[in-house]
């Protein structure tokens, strides 16, 4: 029904007649020189696909569909024109110099559009058609490597992973440093919320749910803007601080009458990386394995220091055996076997066996949009599908994104405009993340390097099933395959974003601007956990429920003026009412009366809850200003002042300004005829931010039932009714130079930001009752560069030749902290809740955010230390790790066009910082990397000393005592010394490649189409780096924020290849 549908679909649109082809030719000058241009794009209006570049001579010929086509003629550095054909059949053109892209209109804050000349500020525009080449499932990872002074780190999840941005370092000691998005001048909610969980070797693990601006889909996006700085962001208020993603939708306006647009993709993906793994030595201890049955005292060991893997015949828990009742079943099936022999099976190495439990997965997106225009109205109705079915068995995502746009002009005077998205989001299994036996990563680190993991998917014991899981190892360990099968994590989210906006023209040049905004979404989380897991024996049901809604209100009256040729000015006022509303309930049943039966209704013990509700509100009052002299020099000027619920009621007023400065020296001062364009802008801002509810007055909490009676607990954390908001105080400078008539392009920017009086969390004396209390205080600078490139090195009638590149360095360091703090702790990653198996992020005055302590080995002289019996000694004291943050990220691209054909190359460059690596760590530590085969038969020498002197009067000689690897191994890497599990964080990464063909306009309009593309598309296609072992790029998650600098048991991340076609009619 649904093929037919479409088929008939299609041939209506098909059935439409090709309108009478025209030849035009014609000849294009430079207007001031009256020489010929050369290169310059010619292309019909409403069919860009339909162009050709001007010869040497500056000669041109286009096949046109009517004598009555629109050309538009641009060339780098020179003014767009339109012109119109008229039934003419040579036309004698010619443009003139303009200040490049300068003249592009950008949306800015709260939806405003200016010209880019006109900006005292950096910002960075990528268009949506750069987005939908090669389609991120999550947007936010299409801004990699395509805008300076922006870091992007991924979730370890795979598909569907959250996705956390930078936009330059960070100013703050809280932790809460991630930008703000807008949606046609809208915000929306990015927060990335996870299940709450206990963070110890019990309970739910945590799981990686994705955060919201990854659910946008490409293919309604126009353009995305960047706001860096706080001169580009104050008008948005507190919540800007770290920077705006403003996003832009397509609306339907640009093209008259009914269009139609087909996208489709598909990809393959497959596994990237996976670490290297030793094939000699299988499971067991000290050279010596013997499975009774995969009891922690018969055989289950989990390191592999076994026997060699010589092919010897040993008992297995694959091994064949015989039930009480004479049945052949496995030796795993402990409770059918009851007891009986196993047959021995040879003892052999199985080296894709963690390979060969991954899939190859795909991802399906289409997209369908209807358009259509006239002279007073436009409207755009898309659905986007998106269906993926993850590298890792058992998981999936599926998403369905329906939007409608319009706007109308209801009199001369009066418009309205208008944005709806609803979005479904769901799974039924998504991967638990980090440290422990529910993620997959963490079993394969410690799995026998001898297992078959094919022998494992028949995951349940023979005559147990539902009752009792089958494996190689019952003591610390799940199966692999109950744990994607069985044991599952879904949700289901709804999600609405919607606005709405009048406009009215008052008398000319001053209009008044009513806007609404919504962003609310349900999310449904439910997981399920199977009897005989190891968290759960017997079996445990929880669902997390999540309901966010935010509404922005907004008035905005603007006026402009031209006061003669020379000066022209507007001013604006406006104000913003912001109410956001989160409720959050996690309900668990931890033990099951009847195994598979998911309900709380089947629960054997008291459920548990956890609840959380939180109201914030932020009213605003806003203006600015701007002053032009001869659309060459702006002066803008921008205060606001915030009134915010979560501050105290003498404290909660703060205010903002910004001033910049924008001069095109170009245009005053006569420049070489190399020079295009000289660009130099400054601004200054001081902005405010305020805190998180609830962080005023201490309340009590329930805690668990005393018997049948309640209880009430205080919080261990003092509040502050006096807190005063943070201010930052920001210094911004840079140019923008075109040379060669724009063929090469330069934008520089420098920035200085101090962000002061900062709201964290302090350590106390425990005498007061409680262990910490909230306080302002701490200064931190933010200090960076920016440069990006721009270049068209070659460009002809068939062939032109782009590149780019953005480079950006950011240091951020700590000015001060409150007086008597000598240090201060803003988060750590724990193994469970060990706090000597975690890596903290310690600020320190003089040093830099993103700092990272922890433990490691005694060293004298960079040497490390052995006891006499030749044992690595450890040193309990925290020492400084080095920082997660890189020197530098260079992000570069090329794309090369010949006639229809087009290939685009974008690469990823980060130098410098370090990374923990917990895979390194416990993978060593189990003897599973090809690493530990040093010294399996003869044990290993530690390279360091030996004190053979005194504790008072040591002396120093060469470590010469062995010890046996499984020791070594052990003792090196464990949990407890991250100092020896670190990586070099650099890696270069060729993150996309497309090559694309856009099928001549002759064919295509013989096809009744007007524009048809394939394209070839690969994601993330390899990566050089120090570490050989997962992707550098991801990173841990610890409660609701990313471990940044460690790596955690992150699952593969996977390489993509596929393709695409787009049909516009």
């Amino acid at each position: 029904m649904k093929q037919g549908f479409l088929l008939g679909f299609l041939f209506v649109l098909l059935s439409f007649s090709a309108t009478a082809q025209q030849i035009v030719k014609g000849k294009i000058l430079d207007d001031a020189s009256k020489e010929p241009l050369i290169g310059a794009l010619i292309y019909e209006k409403n069919a860009t696909s339909n162009h050709t570049v001007s010869s040497e001579t500056g000669h041109f010929e286009l096949s046109v569909r009517s004598d009555t086509a629109t050309l538009i003629l641009s060339y780098i550095g020179m003014v767009t024109k339109e012109v119109k054909v008229d039934g003419n059949t040579f036309l004698e053109l010619s443009l003139g110099f303009d200040t490049e892209s300068l003249k592009e209109i950008v949306v800015t804050a709260l939806g405003i559009e200016r010209e880019k000349k006109a900006l005292g500020y950096a910002t960075q525009e990528i268009a949506g058609t750069v987005l939908q080449e090669v389609r991120q499932e999550n947007v936010v990872n299409s801004l990699a490597g395509r805008v300076a002074g922006v870091q992007i780190t991924n979730g370890s999840s795979g598909v569907g992973s959250s996705s956390h941005i930078f936009i330059r370092g960070q100013s703050s000691l809280s932790g809460q440093n991630q930008a703000l998005f807008v949606v046609d001048g809208v915000p929306i909610s990015n927060e990335l919320i996870t299940n709450q969980t206990e963070n110890d070797a019990t309970g739910f693990q945590e799981v990686d749910y994705g955060n919201g601006a990854g659910e946008i889909s490409s293919d309604d996006i126009e353009s995305i803007n960047i706001l860096k700085g706080p001169s580009a962001t104050a008008l948005y208020g507190s919540r800007a601080a770290n920077g705006v993603v403003v996003i832009t939708t397509k609306t339907g306006k640009e093209k008259k009458g009914i269009g139609v647009s087909i996208n489709s993709s598909f990809t393959a993906e497959s596994l990237f990386r996976l670490p290297e793994y030793q094939n000699e030595y299988g499971q067991g201890t000290n050279g010596t394995f013997e499975y009774v049955d995969g009891t922690s005292s018969g055989g289950g060991q989990i390191v592999s220091f076994g026997p060699r893997l010589d092919g010897r015949l040993l008992p297995q828990f694959d091994g064949p055996s015989t039930s009480v009742t004479g049945e052949t079943i496995r030796g795993g099936d402990v409770i059918g076997r009851n007891g009986n022999a196993i047959t021995p099976t040879p003892w052999v190495s199985n080296p894709s066996n963690i390979l060969d439990f991954f899939q190859i997965g795909r991802t399906f997106t289409n997209n369908i949009a209807l358009t259509g225009a006239d002279d007073k109205g436009y409207f755009r109705i898309s659905y986007t599908n998106i269906d993926n079915q993850g590298i890792v068995p058992g998981t999936d995502l599926k998403r369905h994104s329906f939007a409608v746009s319009g706007g109308y002009q209801l009199t001369p005077k009066l418009s309205v405009k208008t944005y709806l998205n609803f979005i479904n989001s769901n799974s039924k299994n998504r991967p638990a993340n980090g440290y422990g036996s529910e993620n997959i990563m963490y079993l394969f680190t410690w799995m026998g390097r001898q297992v078959d993991v094919a022998g494992l998917k028949d995951y349940w014991q023979r005559g147990q099933e539902g009752l009792a899981q089958f494996n190689y190892n019952y003591a610390w360990m799940d199966n692999p395959y109950l744990a994607m099968f069985e044991n599952r994590n879904g949700f289901k989210k709804n999600r609405i974003l919607n606005n709405t906006s009048v406009d009215y023209e008052i008398v000319d040049g001053l209009k008044l601007r009513l806007r609404n905004g919504l962003d609310f979404y349900h999310d449904l989380r439910s997981s399920q956990r199977a009897f005989s897991s190891q968290r759960f024996r017997n079996g445990a049901y929880r669902e997390d429920e999540v309901t966010f809604s935010e509404v922005n209100t907004d008035v905005l009256l603007n006026y402009d003026k031209k006061i003669n040729e020379d000066w022209q000015f507007s001013v604006a006022l406006g104000g913003n009412l912001m109410h956001q509303q989160l409720s959050y309930l996690s309900t668990s049943a931890k033990e099951l009366s009847v195994p598979g039966i998911y309900n709380f209704g089947n629960s054997r013990v008291p459920l548990s809850t956890i609840q959380h509700r939180q109201q914030k509100q932020i009213m605003s009052v806003y203006a600015l200003g701007q002053l032009s002299y001869k659309s060459s020099i702006f002066l803008d000027v921008t205060v606001r002042n915030d009134w915010s619920s979560t501050l105290p009621t003498v404290n909660n007023s703060y205010a903002y300004y910004a001033f910049s400065l924008s001069t095109i020296v170009s245009d005053l001062i006569k420049m070489p005829k190399v020079i295009s364009l000289i660009k130099v802008r400054a601004s200054v801002a001081s902005v405010g931010n305020d805190t998180d509810p609830y962080n005023l007055h201490n309340t009590y909490n329930f805690g668990q039932l005393y018997g049948s009676n309640p209880t009430v607990t205080n919080s261990s954390t003092l509040l502050n009714s006096q807190l005063q908001p943070e201010r930052s105080t920001a210094y911004e400078f840079g140019g923008d130079f075109r040379f060669f008539q724009g063929r090469l392009g330069l934008d520089l920017t420098y920035y200085n930001n101090i962000s002061a009086n900062q709201i964290i969390e302090l350590p106390t004396s425990t005498a007061s009752g409680y262990t910490s209390k909230i306080a302002n205080g701490g200064k931190i600078q933010s200090e960076g560069l920016e440069a990006i490139v721009v270049a068209t090195p070659i460009r002809t009638k068939d062939f032109q030749w782009n590149v780019f590149a953005n480079f950006s360095r950011n240091v951020s360091t700590v000015i001060a902290l409150p007086d008597g703090v000598e240090q201060y702790v803003t988060g750590a990653a724990r193994v469970y809740d060990r706090s000597d198996r975690s890596v903290f992020y310690i600020a320190t005055e003089g040093g830099q955010i993103g700092d990272m302590y922890g433990t490691g080995l005694l060293e004298v002289d960079g040497k490390h230390v052995y006891d006499a019996n030749g044992n690595p000694v450890k040193d309990p004291n925290l020492r400084l790790l080095g920082n997660y943050n890189p020197d530098f990220i260079l992000g570069f691209g090329t794309d090369f066009s010949w006639k229809g054909l087009s290939l685009g190359l974008l690469f990823d460059w980060r130098q410098g910082g370090v990374l923990v690596s917990r895979t390194l760590a416990i993978a060593s530590t189990s003897g599973a990397l090809a690493s530990t085969l040093d010294g399996r038969e003869t044990g290993v020498i530690g390279v360091g000393v030996v004190n053979v002197g005194t504790d008072q009067a040591p002396v120093y000689v060469d470590n010469t005592t062995a010890i046996p690897a499984q020791n070594y191994y052990n003792q090196y890497y464990d949990r407890d010394n991250e100092a020896n599990a670190l990586y070099d964080a650099s890696y270069l990464k060729v993150r996309e490649v497309r090559l694309s063909y856009q099928l001549p306009q002759k064919l295509v309009q013989k096809m009744h189409f007007t524009g048809i593309k394939f394209s070839f598309i690969a994601k993330n296609v390899a990566v050089f780096t120090e570490n050989p072992h997962f992707d550098p790029e991801l990173a841990a998650m610890q409660g609701q924020n990313f471990a940044f600098g460690v790596e955690d048991m992150s699952y593969p991340s996977s390489r993509s290849f596929g393709f695409s076609i787009n049909l516009t009619l």
